[in-house]
């Protein structure tokens, strides 16, 4: 009876309810917890008036969840990997990935992101895009992080907006490298380079770093990065030059230089973050222009966003197959819709995806459909991260497809998957019967009442069906 209660009660959680959006009525929607306080709900919204379908996903993720948000990227900020291949990297650091969305926009030639990127409280990568970042308790921020990199020199020049771990080109100044970046520079224009040795080798928030000038490299365009060291570079022959000459050129070895590291308020808490292009929500409500470029494109779309109570919302949406795609101003209305009090438009098109460890299943996978017809190599990710634990006896019993659709008179076989106090998959009980689940549906659904004071009704079915004598 316990197991079969179990069946009813989860039948229930599962079914969904048929809401409404500006997008359209829920044709089909369904919702799966991926973890105490996160769940995934999956829908097709259908336009009354137009016909147009939307398919969407949208993950709320309570303040108060288990599950961490967490930015990752690859093993150097250039070049680009799937959101498959970086699920790897939290297990290898012993954690369980509940699910995931694609992050920055970036350079698709090198996939260095734009704006920034913040990991474990360091600078990997600077810009005052607007962005999204979370502190080590679990509370998001999303705006401006007001983040800058300046560098001093033993004269007292300073030089305050130096971009970190970007492309270099003949026109964007000063630029500072490090380990985060990759090997080299692998910049294509000829520079001039510092090699420096910092006092310690990570651009936390808010610090300021000594560094001795440990080489001088000139006209050269990819310059090695040494272990432990940074480097700054600057074209030879560019719209910096004046400052070139004044500045880097003026650097001996032995010298000493300055590095600081400095973000807005709010933000120097942040352990976590990732650029995105253009805010969709401020203090609850939607805007309306956009200057980005195809914002009024139906595309496949992702974003992120705050509710007034802390609570994490992740949304993606298709444009692929039947799902039409939606404009930014509709994203931005439809993260509105979803109660955000802000909301950040994240990179889109075929960047766009989502991936979810269902409960019970060992690993991840793509639970929307990609605009590419595959995962795309992105800059980087966000995930949905808890520390790994030893798997328990089972607290909890799903039935698979969880989304099943059947014609009248149809058969759906399904299958049953637990998961323990963690989320962790679980061995399924012995005298769990996939037919009982179904039954279960169809209690729900209002075909089989359920009183166990009328053997008539259909509980005496159900019971028999759990014995697997039926």
């Amino acid at each position: 009876m316990k197991r079969l209660i179990c069946c009813i009660l989860l039948a229930a959680l599962l079914a969904g309810s048929a809401g409404a959006s500006f997008l359209g009525t829920a044709a089909r929607q369904s919702s799966l917890p991926l973890g105490d306080g996160a769940t995934l709900t999956a829908s097709t919204l259908r336009d009354d008036t137009s016909g147009r379908l939307q398919n969407e996903h949208v993950l709320t993720v309570a303040a108060d969840s288990a599950l961490t948000p967490q930015v990752i990227y690859g093993t150097t900020l250039f070049g680009k990997s799937t959101m498959e291949t970086i699920e790897a990297y939290p297990a290898a650091w012993g954690f369980t990935v509940a699910a995931g969305i694609n992050g920055s926009f970036f350079d698709m030639n090198t996939g260095v992101p734009y704006g920034c990127v913040i990991t474990d409280g360091c600078v990997r990568s600077s810009g005052d895009r607007e962005a999204v970042g979370f502190r080590a308790d679990g509370s998001v921020v999303i705006g401006y992080p007001k983040l800058a990199v300046s560098v001093t020199f033993p004269d007292g020049t300073t030089l305050p907006s130096v971009n970190c771990n970007k492309i270099l080109t003949r026109s964007n100044g000063v630029n500072l490298y490090t380990r985060d970046y990759d090997f080299a520079t692998k910049n294509t224009v000829a520079a001039y380079h510092a090699v420096l040795r910092p006092e310690q080798p990570d651009l936390k928030l808010n610090t300021r770093i000594t560094c001795v000038v440990e080489d001088l490299v000139e006209n050269t365009a990819s310059c090695p990065i040494p272990a432990g060291c940074f480097v700054l570079a600057a074209a030879e022959d560019g719209d910096y030059a004046v400052t070139v000459d004044s500045t880097l050129r003026t650097l001996s070895v032995g010298d000493e230089v300055t590095v600081d590291v400095t973000v807005g308020d709010g933000w120097g808490q942040v352990v976590s973050a990732c650029a995105g292009m253009e805010l969709l929500v401020t203090e609850g409500q939607a805007r309306t222009t956009f200057s980005i470029a195809g914002n009024t494109a139906r595309t496949a779309r992702t974003a992120v966003g705050v509710r007034s109570d802390g609570t994490l919302v992740l949304y993606t949406v298709d444009r692929r197959g039947s799902s039409a795609g939606i404009t930014l101003k509709e994203l931005a209305r439809r993260m509105a819709e979803l109660d955000c009090v802000t909301a950040l438009n994240l990179d889109g098109g075929g960047s766009t995806a989502i991936r979810a460890r269902y409960p019970g299943q060992t690993a991840a996978k793509t639970v929307n459909d990609p605009a590419d017809g595959k995962l795309r190599k992105c800059a980087n990710f966000l995930f949905l991260i808890r520390p790994r634990t030893e798997t328990g006896p089972a607290k909890r019993l799903f039935a698979y497809p969880h989304d099943a659709v059947a014609l009248v008179g149809g058969r759906v076989p399904l299958t049953a998957a637990a998961v323990d106090e963690d989320y962790n998959a679980a061995a399924v009980p012995d005298g769990v019967h996939q037919r009982a689940y179904l039954l279960a549906v169809l209690h729900h659904q209002g075909q089989i009442p359920v009183n166990r004071r009328d053997p008539g009704n259909g509980f005496h079915r159900i019971q028999r069906v759990a014995q697997g004598k039926e």
